[in-house]
């Protein structure tokens, strides 16, 4: 830690990093607890809807959030002064040009009609989303990430757990499609973008046997969060970080043979435990799983919008109201973040967010990196295919998920190159190699 970051106003943005992650990781659960609670109450969708709008939150939790924003913009303002002349000309400009954009935008939209809401603000359409973006900087600071990915570590730990003393004093989640995806959609993101990053970076733990749980237990509890759920998305994006896994570890695997035994019976007694408490509810879900895995939702959707929607719409932006008609009905939503950005802010803030969020990830597996430095490239890569439309439940706004992902990708810019920083001594090593080294060296 250099000496700038051990001053007054170091120590000060890293309590603020710490309790703003923390904030937004509370607010999250006031909102999983709400969804799972309505879920529970209502099989239909339609009657869901209503009441999340009829209700809100309390006012501890709105207190929560605005403290947590408050706090991680600080940090994210400490560790931006320090890396601002360091970073490329493109990430400046995308940045600025971004947030003048939505915010005239925002200006323009919520001067007139009806009043505004905290959730336009902070929401996909608010201003406060895009000046959220400068949370990069947190990752692109090596201490802004080491405590951050601590972080991870412990709120991934919390998550699992309270997922499981949720699912386990509700007796389980119902049958339905709707109650189930419902019950699970406040909870699954704040694991799915944190529980596979410590799996491909181990590190982050360290190397004992029983820091080693700290990794297990949560993959175990999203695998089973996922699966009950019912989700196609979610199931999907599991089953593909568990092909990239068993990839990594395939070296593991063949050398040592009595761990893979001793991990395959713990695979084998966590599923016949699963069957065995939750085995109508996973009928249930095998039951409509089989009838919509390969029902298609997007084709007549989008055949609608562009109807509806012009290409000049689409490059220009129709601002953060703007709506459409879907099946009869005003909509201002579509499945699909990338195609909403370019309906809400056109090119200027798709390209804008591509820039800053998703084009560090692609140029950093580009140059072939290690397993301990591609790890937030990686889970950035299923980022962007829940915004092209894999996970409909996925949406960028103020929260804890999009922290998380703003971090990660300040870290893949970082490791790029930026425009002076210094590669780690070890950082070619590449995935794809014939000779597999084990273990990695730390990061210093």
């Amino acid at each position: 830690m250099d000496a700038y970051d051990r001053s007054s106003m170091g120590r000060i943005a890293a309590y603020c990093l710490v309790g703003g992650i923390l904030c937004f990781f509370v607010f999250q659960l006031f909102i999983a607890n709400k969804n799972s609670e309505v879920a529970m109450l209502y099989s239909d969708s339609y009657s869901q809807r209503n009441e999340l709008q009829n209700t809100s939150l309390p006012a501890v939790a709105r207190l929560i959030f605005a403290g947590g924003f408050f706090m991680i913009m600080l940090a994210s303002s400490f560790f931006m002064v320090k890396s601002w002349h360091q970073v490329s000309k493109g990430l400046k400009v995308a940045l600025v040009l971004m947030q003048v954009w939505m915010i005239i935008r925002a200006i323009l939209a919520f001067g007139t009609g009806p009043k505004v809401s905290l959730s336009e603000i902070c929401g996909t359409k608010g201003p406060l989303t895009w000046i959220a973006c400068c949370i990069v900087f947190i990752g692109i600071s090596p201490n802004g990430w080491q405590l951050a990915r601590k972080i991870f570590v412990v709120l991934s730990n919390v998550a699992a757990a309270v997922v499981m003393a949720k699912i386990t004093l509700s007796g389980g989640v119902s049958s339905t499609e709707q109650q189930a995806g419902r019950f699970f959609v406040g909870y699954i993101p704040l694991l799915i973008w944190t529980v596979p990053l410590l799996f491909y970076d181990p590190e982050a733990i360290g190397a004992s046997t029983l820091k080693t749980v700290w990794i297990i237990f949560p993959l175990l509890v999203l695998y089973i969060s996922s699966i009950l759920s019912g989700n196609r998305s979610w199931i999907l994006m599991m089953a593909m970080h568990t092909a990239i896994i068993a990839f990594k570890y395939r070296r593991t695997i063949l050398w040592r043979p009595r761990t893979s035994y001793i991990m395959l019976l713990f695979v084998i007694m966590s599923v016949w435990a699963a069957s065995e408490v939750y085995g109508e509810k996973l009928k249930g879900v095998a039951s409509f799983l089989s009838d919509t895995w390969y029902v298609d939702t997007r084709t007549d959707q989008y055949r609608q919008f562009l109807s509806q929607v012009s290409f000049t719409d689409l490059l220009i932006g129709k601002g953060p109201r703007a709506t459409w008609i879907w099946n009869g009905i005003e909509y201002e939503w579509i499945d699909g973040q990338f195609t909403l950005l370019a309906f809400n802010g056109g090119i200027i803030l798709l390209s804008t967010y591509i820039i800053i969020i998703v084009w560090p990830a692609f140029r950093l597996l580009y140059k072939h990196p290690s397993w301990q430095h591609a790890a937030p490239a990686i889970v950035l890569v299923f980022w962007t295919l829940a915004m092209i439309g894999l996970s409909t439940f996925t949406s960028i706004k103020v929260s804890y998920e999009n922290a998380v992902i703003c971090i990660l990708a300040g870290r893949c810019y970082y490791l790029v190159g930026g425009r002076s920083y210094r590669q780690p001594r070890n950082f070619k090593r590449p995935i794809i190699s014939r000779h597999y080294q084990y273990p990695a060296h730390r990061l210093t």
